[in-house]
């Protein structure tokens, strides 16, 4: 996603069509407008966009809620704008999707059992834990659980510390996971390989053209011993005049003199035939309707198909 600009175009892509307006069914007027000042608060259409791009990207979209208690006034305030009858109200005011590569799954031998998930917390979080700079990092490591705070302070830096993450506000959602996988494959795995091919043909070309550089030029001079032979002292003037850096040269010659450039034979390899398998290969991989590749001349049906596919995926 970083490096590749045919697959970070596919994500975002993907990303911009799944992301849209979300619209509530049922309930009274008053809840509706509820809800939809809750989501503009937490700024749904962010979060959609954030969500997507991790879903495609990576296929494993883990979320974590932070919940907020609302003070007694506002509470007053909601039921007298919204209805209802309570006292105490908990809204979410925040969500953050967390890297996947540090969630942990503890295992189980019991299958119907649900799995437990776990935060690993980076070396960087760790330091900010353990020296707080700011308020919010002494409110982070006092809402941690005891055992967590002490394997902190006993644990060397070096050690994983896992979080066990609350089943209440973490969700995680997987692109096409079977049950028996801890985690979902990624949709653009399959052409990783096909992507590093591609790099390697590119830094390839780039290598040779660099050879281009490296062109030659010969000059000759003189005939044979017994046709008149070589002039030293026009050589010595034939070399001080290369190695004069100006731009403007002026070069007297007799009939002898013969200068020609030697530049590497680079056109056959060069050649960007070597490309199309390759491209194929990833346009077919990342459903070549969205990276816009090698879709001049094809069928309509072929890519209405491929809209239908993608269609099908989205709402899936």
């Amino acid at each position: 996603y970083y490096n590749f600009s045919v697959f970070r175009n596919t994500i975002d892509l993907m990303t911009e069509f799944s992301s849209s307006e979300i619209f509530f069914e049922g309930g009274s007027k008053k809840s509706r407008n509820f809800f939809e000042s809750l989501l503009n608060k937490i700024n749904i259409w962010d979060l959609q966009d954030r969500f997507f791009r991790e879903y495609y990207r990576s296929g494993n979209v883990f979320l974590y809620r932070f919940d907020a208690k609302l003070k007694p006034a506002d509470v007053k305030k909601i039921t007298q704008t919204f209805g209802g009858k309570t006292s105490k109200v908990e809204i979410p005011y925040k969500y953050v999707v967390l890297n996947p590569a540090d969630i942990s799954v503890a295992g189980s031998l019991n299958f119907n059992q649900t799995k437990k998930y776990h935060k690993v917390l980076t070396d960087y979080e760790l330091e900010k834990i353990r020296n707080p700079k700011t308020q919010e990092d002494s409110e982070v490591y006092d809402a941690l659980p005891e055992a967590t705070k002490k394997a902190i302070k006993n644990s060397p830096l070096a050690n994983s510390v896992t979080i066990e993450l609350d089943g209440e506000r973490f969700s995680a959602i997987f692109y096409k996971k079977q049950d028996y996988e801890p985690y979902a494959v990624p949709m653009g795995y399959p052409v990783l390989e096909d992507l590093n091919h591609k790099s390697e043909l590119k830094r390839m070309d780039m290598a040779i053209t660099r050879t281009v550089q490296q062109a030659i030029l010969i000059v000759t001079m003189g005939t044979e011993p017994d046709k008149g032979g070589i002039n030293q002292e026009n050589l010595a003037k034939m070399q001080a005049l290369f190695e004069n850096q100006s731009v403007g040269r002026v070069l007297i010659a007799d009939y002898t003199t013969k200068a020609q450039f030697v530049i590497p034979q680079v056109s056959d390899i060069l050649d960007p035939k070597k490309y199309e398998v390759v491209n194929a290969d990833i346009n077919a991989g990342l459903n070549n309707m969205l990276t816009g590749v090698g879709s001049s001349g094809e069928k309509f049906a072929n890519q209405q198909g491929k809209v239908e596919v993608f269609i099908a995926r989205l709402r899936q």
